[in-house]
């Protein structure tokens, strides 16, 4: 089933040397049949040569953007903020995933409250260490116990960002 209200975010996956991380994304968000479009930020040197996932880079719904090895993340991200066309946008590493219902869910929040900047789900991560692996796969949240914060003083949702990443607030 398509899940329609995916068609307002755009998912950027910033990557480096990690297209079999970079298929396996691409493979799962394909069995959703998301109308959602993709924005690759690709460091790597090489060409990738996997039939399958230059498929999925051609794709209509995703922008192959490449980069030389040394341009930065942010730098990345700075340079294709002009492609971005949908109202929301979402940040997922090539080697994570985000749930569809997950989005759709901080997408209702942020519609029913104008006053926020952000909305971020829950996030889950797996460890391998000895002790995970003798007592069998272990996954638990990041974050636990967190509530959401009512916004500061400030006129915009844009405002509240941007302090937060000068530094002004924390």
């Amino acid at each position: 089933p398509i899940m329609p209200v995916l068609d307002t975010i755009t998912i950027i996956v910033p990557t480096y040397k990690r297209y079999g991380f970079l298929l396996r994304l691409f493979k799962y968000y394909d069995e959703f049949n998301l109308l959602t479009k993709f924005i690759i930020l690709d460091a790597t040197p090489e060409q990738p040569n996997d039939k399958e996932l230059l498929k999925f880079l051609s794709k209509k719904n995703v922008i192959w953007e490449r980069f030389q090895p040394n341009v930065m993340f942010w730098d990345r991200i700075v340079a294709c903020s002009e492609l971005i066309s949908t109202k929301y946008v979402a940040l997922c590493a090539d080697d994570d995933f985000i749930i569809p219902s997950g989005m759709e869910k901080c997408i209702d929040v942020l519609e029913s409250n104008n006053e926020y900047a952000s909305a971020c789900g829950l996030f889950f991560i797996h460890t391998s260490t000895e002790k995970a692996l003798r007592n069998g796969f272990s996954i638990h949240p990041l974050y636990e116990n967190r509530s959401p914060r009512s916004p500061e003083e400030q006129d915009s949702a844009l405002d509240r960002v941007t302090d937060y990443f000068s530094g002004k607030t924390a």
